[in-house]
């Protein structure tokens, strides 16, 4: 934002690339990454990467069908937070976090949560302190482990499972069930 606030849009997990993954590398992307989970990643590069999309049909759909993906998370995510409270949106975040990683631990401090979610630290804490209280979750210093998994996401409004829906049908099962 012009003030410097940064606020998350999308969550990229083990299923995702980055860059200009819709623009077929012709434009450099349009905003800015940070890593909150530690792990393997690899970097390939564009020019690699256009020309296995050239040779590969399989693999230009691939990526065609994550862009597809990247949108339906972009529309979901505008509409979550114009229609669900942040209680709702934090578990929802919390949820697609996990998820993505495959465990129920994340690296995230409540500062991120809440740029994440363009509030407040102070409110952040005050949901994070109540999932607390609920047994949902348990936070130690920089990380957050989820504990009730199907808890949290009975808090959570159903916008991360129709994303995930849409990501399984594009691109196969890439999560796996809670």
């Amino acid at each position: 934002m012009d003030d410097g606030t940064e606020i998350e849009a999308m969550l990229i997990g083990r299923e995702g690339a980055l860059g200009g993954v819709a623009s077929q590398g012709v434009m450099s992307a349009y905003a800015r990454a940070g890593v909150l989970q530690g792990g393997m990643f690899q970097r390939i590069a564009l020019r690699d990467l256009e020309a296995a999309k050239r040779v590969s049909p399989a693999i230009a759909g691939l990526f065609a069908r994550y862009a597809d993906c990247m949108m339906a998370q972009m529309f979901q995510s505008i509409a979550c937070n114009a229609a669900h409270s942040i209680e709702q949106r934090a578990a929802k975040w919390l949820e697609a976090a996990v998820q993505r990683t495959g465990g129920n631990s994340v690296t995230m401090t409540q500062e991120q949560l809440a740029a994440m979610m363009g509030i407040g630290r102070s409110y952040a804490s005050r949901v994070l302190q109540g999932f607390k209280r609920e047994g949902l979750l348990r936070t130690r210093r920089g990380g957050i482990e989820v504990l009730d998994r199907r808890g949290l996401q009975s808090r959570a409004c159903a916008c991360n499972r129709k994303v995930s829906a849409h990501f399984g049908q594009a691109l196969g099962g890439v999560y796996t069930a809670a």
